[in-house]
């Protein structure tokens, strides 16, 4: 929901230049970022029906071939990006989606559709894959919805492959991203770049994207709705992922109340490594013995960073 100082409903908001609107949604990375907005529109491709002559199956079948060879590759470096910046096995988070390239009920599903309808691989990958998005998007499961991102990736991916089309992972430096929806290679290449933070249109706490952006302590808000299409280019923004809220075109005043707060938070995070590293224990000296509430294996690694 937008609002200035009203809440209304974000389909009827006009956004006037320069005023400050504040948009609620949810907040699954802690940090504040303040910065200029990027906007990003992601590659989300579309292959086209074809029909293929006898002659032209053999060629079809090795041309989806390389792309699954070359999407392997991207995965494989993003897995060891992630590793070299995170450390520990966070690049497992994308092992799904290598499984995905070479399992059977997609692999050799595209291979049967090519072989035995004639259909064009590009258009194969997106029937097989969009099969599936839907019954996931359908899930009465809110974590099996978000996994729909994962096979939305991987057809992007294959799909941009086929056609020869390169990934995107470069942003200007140090802004804020708005997206209507990323992914979580999106977000780690974008931090290599020094991005700020993260606000996106859709997505939910327990996303992928949502889960590399807490690791990598990168600013995230998400479920904004139809925000990405009121910000302009460098518009300022402040994204606070502790509450939720994305502010547009603050005020000094606003600007100057959440600068404290970042430096509130920046100096808890310096503090962080002295306080990991004393016993857990009361002031008196009784020992307390700390657990970790984990919803995915993912999170491991934020184990050893917060001790």
């Amino acid at each position: 929901m937008f609002s200035d100082s009203p809440t209304v409903p974000s389909a009827a908001v006009l956004v006037p230049e320069g005023s400050e609107v504040i948009v609620e949604g949810i907040g699954v990375a802690p940090g504040v970022a303040i910065g200029p907005a990027y906007l990003y529109a992601g590659g989300a491709y579309q292959a086209e029906a074809e029909h293929l002559t006898e002659e032209g199956v053999e060629d079809e079948l090795e041309r989806f071939e390389r792309a699954v060879a070359r999407s392997e590759r991207e995965l494989s470096k993003i897995i060891t990006i992630a590793n070299e910046k995170l450390g520990g096995t966070s690049g497992n988070i994308f092992d799904a989606q290598l499984l995905i390239l070479r399992d059977p009920s997609f692999y050799e599903a595209v291979q049967t559709a090519i072989e035995e309808e004639h259909m064009g691989a590009g258009y194969a990958v997106q029937t097989v894959l969009e099969r599936v998005e839907k019954r996931l998007r359908a899930s009465g499961s809110a974590a099996l919805r978000e996994r729909a991102a994962d096979f939305q990736d991987i057809q992007n991916r294959v799909l941009r492959n086929l056609q020869q089309g390169r990934a995107i992972s470069r942003i200007d430096p140090h802004r804020i991203v708005v997206a209507q929806n990323l992914t979580a290679a999106d977000v780690l290449l974008f931090s290599r770049r020094g991005v700020l933070g993260c606000v996106l249109d859709f997505g939910g706490p327990t996303s992928h994207v949502s889960i590399m952006a807490r690791a990598l302590g990168v600013p995230a808000v998400v479920s904004l709705h139809d925000l990405a299409e009121h910000v302009r280019s460098d518009d300022t923004l402040i994204v606070d992922g502790f509450s939720g809220r994305v502010i547009l075109n603050p005020t000094e005043e606003t600007t100057a109340r959440y600068e404290a707060k970042q430096a509130r938070y920046l100096a808890l995070q310096a503090d962080r490594t002295d306080v990991v590293a004393a016993p857990s224990e009361t002031l008196d000296g009784h020992p307390v013995q700390l657990q970790a509430n984990l919803e995915f294996r993912e999170e491991l690694p934020l184990l050893h960073e917060y001790g």
